[in-house]
């Protein structure tokens, strides 16, 4: 390949790309409405927790988190959410 054929090539592909439709964009989030809630009951003991789960302003893929209404973590992801809630709840022992 020669550096013709190479700017031929890269101009080709530019032609091909304008003229294709735009693809289609998302519109951008709300970040002020929850998209997840998680409900957390103990049956044992009778504590409940809500977890209410917002888009991360700074990442789509991560929320900002609130436990029964008070913020826990401004960025965190799903997975380490759900390792959060199962270190909280802890394990079950005798209840006195």
């Amino acid at each position: 390949m020669n550096s013709k054929h190479s700017v031929n090539s890269v101009k080709a592909k530019e032609r091909k790309r304008l003229a294709s439709p735009s693809p289609d964009y998302f519109d951008a989030p709300d970040y002020t409405k929850a998209v997840r809630r998680l409900l957390y009951e103990d049956l044992q003991t009778g504590r409940k927790h809500e977890f209410m789960l917002f888009i991360s302003p700074k990442r789509i893929d991560q929320f900002r988190v609130e436990i029964n209404g008070k913020l826990w973590k401004e960025r965190i992801g799903w997975t380490h959410v759900l390792a959060g809630l199962r270190k909280a709840a802890g394990r079950f022992s005798k209840m006195s």
